[in-house]
């Protein structure tokens, strides 16, 4: 074989480019960055930030500055270390080929191979470009990652050859086509760089957060602005007061403290094997209604194991275990054997012709079994192995290799032929059968049996091969297929199926109580998807349909959508291209669901970015599949998607905690500023007061409240709406109700105090301590909707007894601390100033109380 010479390999890969996939560049350190600075709030921040400092109140400046800086560096942080953590699951689909090149065979990269070439292949090797076989000896393809089939395909001369695909037995020639994004593996990667993400449920939410306190915010600065000029005061004084309500009304922690809170979800899951690469779709996890999911990899195993053998006595064996670890299952006897026989024998017999009739091997390696060939041969010998029979294995034997006409292949040993194959092609070459003892004539009525049983295996998805033996007369030299595959005795059949992993079926009844809907896409066959399904709980009873993708694609988008509405009947969906796996996602998405969509080979990767959350396999996920992917598991189980959506439904509530905490404690401080501009008294709060509160002792309660544990019910409720926001009517009038109670509270301490005869600055400090005991008290009220402070284990959260700790320790430095009171502008407490402070705190609590008996009575 000559190949190309190099100089027309140099001038095609300048002209053609490297062998490569254009994936989407990384962004880059500074736009990581960068992009910390988009949020509404972190805006008003930075605006509140340069005012301060060009109105001289520099310290304010540097305290919001600082926390706007933090705020960035721990999301810049978390996505940096997502970048790194990706990079380094990635994988060389094939780092050197071989090919002909000036007449010899030499090893090149990958990169380098341009068409024309003439690659080599051998068994393992990745197929790393589109291309036409040229030679082919016994060769066949698992196209998993491109078709979802987990059967690998025989390949014969002139056939096509995909990149990405892998050689599981045989060997072969093939002249390159297509290299790189011309490839058909680069078509689908095309595809998904051009499907548009969607905004998660969060980034929405804090969009319309931001929007409605820049609403706010402005609205009342721009009135206090007027009322301060109107008053005569400076143009300075009017600004410090708009800066200060400003301050007072912006909720200076919460970016933090989600950004917090959504990095130590992200942490919790990456523990749990699942990494996300953005932190805004943590949440969106919690939102999830419809998980679509892919079959072969992501619901199986990917490994062949036998179910059941059927020998020619009617005798039923069922075996146990599943993969290529045989130490793990066993052959039990089920009963239907005819008597006067010898089952066990015949059993032998069978499990002699599954070694001798096999080229995969089976090896022991470092405590584990590793398979190397084709699937179904590495089940059949899993299954010898479990049998305990020793059965010596034969050196000397012709083998008559498996083909797409004969549908068998064929091993003589000894004058004996061995055969596997079809069952139906097993049968027309069988003129007899054997009970163990005798060989009996093949009637009619014994082959219609034996083909119901096999139709009863086919109907239950097993892929079924028959075995069968006969005798040759060796003196007659060299012999051909045709010559030993006739007058065979029938021995037996086995059934095999990639079986489901065994943490799903919890997996999905978790899903199940949670109210989310499964929906397996899938490019496999029907009959297989339905089955494994049923064994998973996907779907039970009658009420199921299956479709496949040419009649999905026949099907209009209304027909389609009135399918997918239909929650009652369940639909699974074989045989299905990359397109119309995004195409159901994106019509689901129109119906308002927020869609999951798990898979691993190229094929998934359009549907994957097109979904809400696109969950790629890291272990056997296809590098196309990991790009699209809004989360990566490295144990590729379909179970840590379930915990994924748990946790992220723990975050959301969480969210809805230390929101309502931290705008409940803004309105509180907003209404004490903006009562002493109104009433024309002193500001009970300066902005470094307010700040010192809303950045020292209020963010370690509302980080800590981001942590707190999820409630036993949490998974038995069904999915939120996520077109529900978080700022309803009914949230946004019970934070405003507590707000304004602690906003009054505060405010009568500050004039008790100040009327009391006490300096402003006395009372300054009352109110500022007032105000952190009662968002203090506010943390553990803020820990359920319903539930009583009195009736919750305050060390059931260890973070807010630690962050309350913290806090009131902060307090006792800034009140009782010479250098912090000059610097703050606060003094001493008297034990007097104590019972005012403890008045204060209780009445918001009252308040908070009376309200959760009214909502647990409108309940019942």
């Amino acid at each position: 074989m000559q190949g190309l010479s190099s100089t027309i390999a140099k001038r095609k890969l300048q002209e053609f480019g490297p062998n490569v996939l254009r994936a989407k560049k990384a962004n880059p350190v500074w736009k990581i960055f960068l992009e910390q600075f988009t949020d509404i709030l972190v805006l008003i921040l930075v605006g509140a930030s340069i005012i301060s400092f060009f109105v001289g109140e520099r310290i304010d400046a540097i305290v919001i500055l600082f926390i706007v800086l933090l705020n960035a560096g721990i999301g810049f942080f978390q996505e940096f270390r997502v970048e790194r953590t990706l990079a380094a699951l990635k994988k060389m689909i094939h780092p050197e080929i071989r090919v002909f090149r000036d007449g010899e065979a030499i090893m090149i990269s990958a990169e380098d191979l341009v068409p024309e070439d003439v690659v080599l292949l051998g068994e393992g090797d990745k197929i790393p470009a589109d291309g036409i076989l040229r030679e082919a000896n016994s060769l066949r393809l698992d196209e998993a990652v491109l078709t979802g089939e987990s059967i690998p395909l025989e390949k014969r001369i002139g056939d096509f050859v995909w990149m990405g695909t892998s050689v599981v037995h045989g060997s072969g020639l093939f002249e390159v086509q297509s290299t790189g994004m011309n490839t058909k593996f680069g078509e689908i990667a095309k595809l998904s760089t051009e499907t548009v993400r969607t905004r998660s449920p969060l980034q929405k939410e804090l969009a319309y957060i931001g929007l409605f306190v820049t609403k706010v915010t402005l609205v009342i600065c721009g009135g206090l602005f007027l009322v301060g000029m109107l008053r005569d005061f400076s143009l300075v004084e009017s600004l410090l007061f708009a800066v200060s309500v400003a301050i007072a009304a912006v909720p200076e922690g919460l970016p933090t403290t989600i950004t917090i809170a959504l990095a130590l979800g992200a942490t919790v899951l990456a523990r749990r094997k699942a990494i996300m690469k953005k932190l805004s779709s943590v949440e969106t996890l919690g939102a999830v209604t419809t998980i679509c999911s892919d079959k072969t990899g992501t619901l199986t195993r990917n490994e062949m194991t036998v179910r059941e053998i059927y020998l020619a006595d009617r005798s039923i064996f069922h075996v146990s275990g599943v993969g290529y670890d045989p130490t793990h299952g066993k052959i039990s006897y089920a009963g239907g054997s005819l008597p006067g026989g010898n089952r066990d024998k015949l059993l032998t017999e069978l499990l002699e012709i599954c070694q001798e009739c096999n080229e995969a091997s089976l090896n022991k390696r470092n405590g584990r079994y590793v398979m190397l060939g084709d699937p179904t041969e590495g089940a059949l010998l899993t299954l010898v192995e479990k049998s305990t029979k020793n059965i010596p294995v034969s050196e000397d034997k012709d083998i008559f290799p498996f083909d797409s006409q004969r549908k068998m292949m064929s091993v003589l040993v000894n004058k004996r032929v061995l055969v596997k194959g079809s069952p139906d092609h097993v049968l027309q070459k069988c003129s007899h059968w054997s009970d163990g003892k005798k060989i009996h004539r093949m009637t009619d009525t014994k082959r219609k049996k034996i083909q119901a049983h096999y139709e009863l295996m086919a109907e239950n998805a097993l892929r079924v091969l028959a075995f069968a033996v006969g005798n040759v007369d060796k003196n007659k030299g060299k012999v051909r297929e045709e010559e030993i595959e006739k007058n065979l005795v029938f021995v037996g059949l086995v059934g095999m199926i990639d079986p489901p992993r065994s943490e799903v079926h919890s997996a999905v009844s978790k899903c199940h109580t949670a109210g989310i809907r499964t929906i397996v896409i899938t490019g496999d066959f029907g009959i297989t998807a339905e089955a494994i399904a049923r064994e998973l709980g996907i779907v039970q009873g009658n009420n199921v349909q299956v479709f496949t993708g040419d009649e999905v694609k026949k099907m209009s988008d209304t027909k389609l959508t009135k399918l997918l509405k239909d929650k009652e009947q369940s639909v699974i969906f074989a045989r299905s291209l990359p397109d119309q796996k995004m195409r159901i996602v994106q019509l689901l998405q129109k119906q308002g669901e927020v869609v999951a969509m798990t898979g691993d080979g190229v094929n998934d990767a359009p549907a994957l970015k097109a979904a809400d959350i696109g969950v790629a396999m890291g272990i056997t996920g296809t590098e196309v599949s990991k790009e699209a992917s809004t989360m990566v598991l490295t144990d590729d189980s379909f179970a840590s998607i379930v915990t994924a959506v748990e946790e992220g439904r723990r975050i959301y509530e969480n969210l809805r905690k230390f929101v309502w905490f931290i705008f409940s404690c803004n309105i509180g401080e907003l209404v004490v500023v903006f009562a002493a501009i109104l009433f024309n008294f002193s500001l009970p709060l300066t902005a470094i007061l307010i700040l010192c509160i809303d950045l020292g002792t209020d963010i370690l309660p509302a980080i800590a409240l981001g942590v707190d544990n999820a409630e036993k019910d949490l998974m038995s409720r069904p999915p939120r709406n996520a077109k529900k926001r978080l700022m309803n009517k009914k949230f946004v009038q019970y934070f405003l109700l507590i707000g304004i109670s602690i906003g009054i509270s505060v405010t009568g301490a500050f004039l008790w105090t100040l009327r009391g005869g006490g300096e402003l600055v006395h009372a300054q400090t009352v109110a500022f301590t007032a105000l952190v005991f009662v968002q203090l008290v506010n943390a553990f009220s803020a820990r359920s909707n319903k539930t009583s402070v009195f009736k919750q284990n305050p060390f059931s959260n260890h973070f807010l007894v630690l962050a309350i700790i913290t806090s009131i320790m902060l307090v006792m430095l800034m009140v009782y601390t010479p250098f912090l009171n000059k610097a703050l502008g606060t003094t001493f407490l008297t034990l007097q100033d104590w019972v005012v402070i403890s008045v204060a705190t209780i009445i918001p609590l009252i308040v908070v109380e009376v309200r959760k008996v009214l909502v647990r009575r409108v309940a019942v």
